[in-house]
C-alpha cells in the first residue's frame, strides 16, 4: 500500500489508511484544496497478472461510490521496480468475469440443520 499512498502524497492529497474498517476500499485520499475525497482500493502483484479477485464488499463499495472509487494495482511488489495501474470507477468500466463470490457458510449463521441420510432405493 506504500505506493499508492506515495502517489497520493506526491499529487498533493492526504491518504488515511482504513484498511482495517472493512468499508470496501483500504485508503481515503483527501484533496485539501477541493475537499473531495478518493476512495481506493489496492490491489498488489509480485508478477504483472491481469486478473486480480474483488470481493463482493468492493464491489458495492465501486457501485456506491462511482468517480470517486478507485483500483489502484500495483504490479512488480518486492521489486525495485514496479507500475501503479489507476482505475476509476471501475464499476462503469469493468465486468466480472464471474458472478460467483466465495462465502463463509459456518455453523453460526445457520438458521436450521437437516440431517440427511441416504435411501437405500429410490422408492422408499
Amino acid at each position: 500500500m506504500s505506493w499508492a499512498e506515495r502517489h497520493e502524497i506526491d499529487n498533493g492529497r492526504i491518504p488515511k489508511d482504513v484498511s482495517q474498517y472493512n468499508y470496501g476500499y483500504d485508503i481515503e485520499s483527501k484533496d485539501p484544496l477541493t475537499g473531495r475525497k478518493r476512495y481506493i482500493e489496492v490491489k498488489g502483484a509480485m508478477r504483472r497478472p491481469d486478473k486480480r479477485e474483488v470481493t463482493i464488499n468492493e464491489w458495492r463499495a465501486a457501485m456506491k461510490l462511482g468517480d470517486d472509487y478507485y483500483i489502484y494495482y500495483v504490479l512488480g511488489i518486492g521489486g525495485d521496480e514496479g507500475e501503479l495501474r489507476i482505475i476509476k470507477n471501475p464499476a462503469k468500466k469493468i465486468t466480472p468475469d464471474e458472478k460467483v463470490f466465495n462465502v463463509n457458510l459456518s455453523q453460526d449463521s445457520v438458521d436450521k440443520s437437516i440431517l440427511l441420510k441416504k435411501k437405500d432405493s429410490l422408492n422408499e
